[in-house]
């Protein structure tokens, strides 16, 4: 009762605060129900899941029916909490379409234009594809959807 009560109050006022008391309250209700379900497997009689309806009617309520996780995502940017999903979803863009700048490449045309070896490199006479080649010797050296589908 305690966990829906906070889910409520999340539900109404949508603030981190609300949100970890609800979601710490939840983690112990979620807690609890695994030791009670291991006590009860611990103490369950053979003789009532001998018959295979007594063992389906025993066991399945205990299986568990999770949908899709519907959980609001938080994020802390610069000191400024943002929950707004559209906040989120243009923080997340920015972050990831940027996020090889940060990584420190090296630009091979920058260097030297003509030696891209490190970069382009062929893997049609790898140890590896010769070896698939050889095993399956129907595979054309360049694949091609046309020849497949013939």
């Amino acid at each position: 009762m305690r966990r829906s009560k906070l889910k409520n109050d999340y539900n109404k006022n949508r603030s981190y605060e609300n949100w970890n008391s609800y979601k710490k309250q939840r983690n112990f209700c979620v807690k609890l129900l695994r030791k009670t379900k291991s006590e009860y497997y611990k103490n369950i009689d053979i003789k009532s899941l001998s018959d295979n309806k007594k063992f389906w009617r025993t066991i399945k309520p205990y299986f568990s029916n999770k949908g899709l996780n519907k959980n609001q995502i938080f994020l802390s940017e610069k000191g400024k909490l943002l929950d707004d999903p559209k906040e989120v979803a243009s923080t997340l863009n920015d972050h990831f379409i940027n996020i090889t700048k940060t990584l420190d490449l090296k630009d091979p045309s920058e260097e030297n234009p003509n030696d891209t070896s490190e970069y382009n490199i062929s893997f049609d006479n790898h140890l590896s594809a010769l070896k698939i080649r050889t095993l399956f010797s129907r595979i054309p050296q360049k694949f091609d959807f046309k020849e497949v589908l013939k």
